[in-house]
Protein backbone atom coordinates (compact mmCIF):
# COMPACT_ATOMS: atom_id res chain seq x y z
CA UNK A 1 0.00 0.00 0.00
CA UNK A 2 2.80 2.40 0.94
CA UNK A 3 4.73 1.65 -2.27
CA UNK A 4 1.61 2.32 -4.32
CA UNK A 5 1.14 5.75 -2.70
CA UNK A 6 4.80 6.58 -3.27
CA UNK A 7 4.55 5.51 -6.91
CA UNK A 8 1.42 7.61 -7.47
CA UNK A 9 3.05 10.64 -5.83
CA UNK A 10 6.13 10.31 -8.04
CA UNK A 11 4.00 9.86 -11.16
CA UNK A 12 1.93 12.94 -10.32
CA UNK A 13 5.05 15.02 -9.69
CA UNK A 14 6.63 13.96 -12.98
CA UNK A 15 3.47 14.68 -14.95
CA UNK A 16 3.21 18.18 -13.41
CA UNK A 17 6.87 18.85 -14.16
CA UNK A 18 6.55 17.72 -17.78
CA UNK A 19 3.52 19.99 -18.23
CA UNK A 20 5.47 22.96 -16.82
CA UNK A 21 8.40 22.31 -19.19
CA UNK A 22 6.16 22.05 -22.25
CA UNK A 23 4.29 25.22 -21.23
CA UNK A 24 7.53 27.18 -20.88
CA UNK A 25 8.70 25.92 -24.29
CA UNK A 26 5.45 27.19 -25.82
CA UNK A 27 5.93 30.55 -24.14
CA UNK A 28 9.49 30.72 -25.49
CA UNK A 29 8.26 30.13 -29.05
CA UNK A 30 5.58 32.80 -28.68
CA UNK A 31 8.17 35.25 -27.35
CA UNK A 32 10.54 34.57 -30.24
CA UNK A 33 7.71 35.15 -32.70
CA UNK A 34 7.09 38.54 -31.06
CA UNK A 35 10.77 39.42 -31.36
CA UNK A 36 10.69 38.97 -35.12
CA UNK A 37 7.72 41.31 -35.35
CA UNK A 38 9.59 43.94 -33.33
CA UNK A 39 12.61 43.65 -35.64
CA UNK A 40 10.43 44.25 -38.67
CA UNK A 41 8.88 47.32 -37.04
CA UNK A 42 12.33 48.87 -36.54
CA UNK A 43 13.65 48.08 -40.00
CA UNK A 44 15.48 44.89 -39.03
CA UNK A 45 18.28 46.69 -37.16
CA UNK A 46 19.61 44.65 -34.30
CA UNK A 47 22.18 45.48 -31.66
CA UNK A 48 24.78 43.01 -30.52
CA UNK A 49 25.96 43.42 -26.95
CA UNK A 50 29.58 42.45 -26.48
CA UNK A 51 32.14 42.72 -23.75
CA UNK A 52 34.52 45.62 -24.23
CA UNK A 53 37.92 44.53 -25.49
CA UNK A 54 39.89 46.51 -22.87
CA UNK A 55 42.94 45.06 -21.12
CA UNK A 56 45.89 46.22 -19.05
CA UNK A 57 49.22 46.85 -20.81
CA UNK A 58 52.43 46.83 -18.78
CA UNK A 59 55.82 48.47 -19.19
CA UNK A 60 59.08 48.41 -17.25
CA UNK A 61 60.87 51.72 -16.78
CA UNK A 62 63.83 52.33 -14.46
CA UNK A 63 63.21 49.02 -12.67
CA UNK A 64 59.55 49.87 -11.95
CA UNK A 65 56.40 48.36 -13.41
CA UNK A 66 53.65 50.59 -14.82
CA UNK A 67 50.23 49.63 -16.16
CA UNK A 68 47.69 51.37 -18.40
CA UNK A 69 44.38 50.34 -19.96
CA UNK A 70 44.25 49.85 -23.72
CA UNK A 71 41.07 49.55 -25.82
CA UNK A 72 41.80 47.08 -28.63
CA UNK A 73 38.52 47.81 -30.44
CA UNK A 74 39.25 51.54 -30.78
CA UNK A 75 43.05 51.17 -30.80
CA UNK A 76 43.56 53.84 -28.13
CA UNK A 77 44.84 54.27 -24.60
CA UNK A 78 42.51 54.84 -21.65
CA UNK A 79 43.83 56.90 -18.75
CA UNK A 80 47.44 57.42 -17.69
CA UNK A 81 50.26 55.12 -16.69
CA UNK A 82 49.88 53.87 -13.10
CA UNK A 83 52.81 52.73 -10.96
CA UNK A 84 52.34 49.15 -9.77
CA UNK A 85 53.59 48.15 -6.34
Amino acid sequence: MRKTKLFLACAATLSIMSFAVSASAGAQEAYQGDTYGTEAAYGGNTAEVRKANIYWRYKFKNGKVYKRLFDYDKNMWIGDWILCK
